[in-house]
């Protein structure tokens, strides 16, 4: 929480000088004004809030790794997302192109990916095996401490908010 020492203290006075300009100015009969004590104290609120969100999103965010990968990608290559899709699901937004999944038919993907127009887009370790193995470049990415055993060399790419990116080809 030391991290968000800043942001914590100005939602904390923003909401007590706020709330208690905006009673002091409704008292009075100073309606108008204690509304606009409201809107500031909103104002300060979501700069907080704003703030706070950029000091965690390495964590929230891929990103920083997407920005990596972009200039090394080529159109036939390969993006992978180990584990569950929603942990990394910026990383695709964020390249424009579509994901493939490593052991990640769980959670919200799990009941659609057995339809059978679903896009054949999840592997398990053999299928993964095999793609990491062959000619395409592959750009795996894992949170650094669930990285799987990889066949063949693995170089990495990038790091950031305890996810990497792990690529089959320098």
């Amino acid at each position: 929480m030391g991290a968000f020492r800043a942001p914590l203290i100005l939602v904390a006075v923003a909401l007590v000088l706020g709330t208690f300009a905006n009673m002091v100015l409704r008292s009075i009969n100073m309606i108008r004004l204690g509304n606009y004590a409201l809107v500031a104290m909103m104002v300060v609120f979501l700069i907080a809030a704003h703030m706070a969100l950029v000091t965690f999103s390495p964590v929230l965010s891929s990103k920083a790794l997407a920005d990596a990968i972009g200039p090394r990608i080529k159109s036939g290559d390969v993006v992978e997302i180990n584990g569950e899709y929603e942990a990394g699901s910026t990383l695709g937004f964020y390249l424009r192109r579509q994901v493939r999944i490593l052991n990640g038919r769980s959670s919200d993907l799990w009941y659609g990916s057995f339809f059978k127009d679903a896009p054949q887009i999840f592997d398990d370790g053999v299928s993964f095996g095999r793609l990491w193995r062959g000619r395409t470049r592959v750009f795996l990415w894992t949170p650094v401490d669930q990285v799987p055993t990889l066949t063949g060399p693995a170089y990495t790419i990038a790091r950031s908010g305890g996810k990497e990116v792990i690529s089959n080809q320098p």
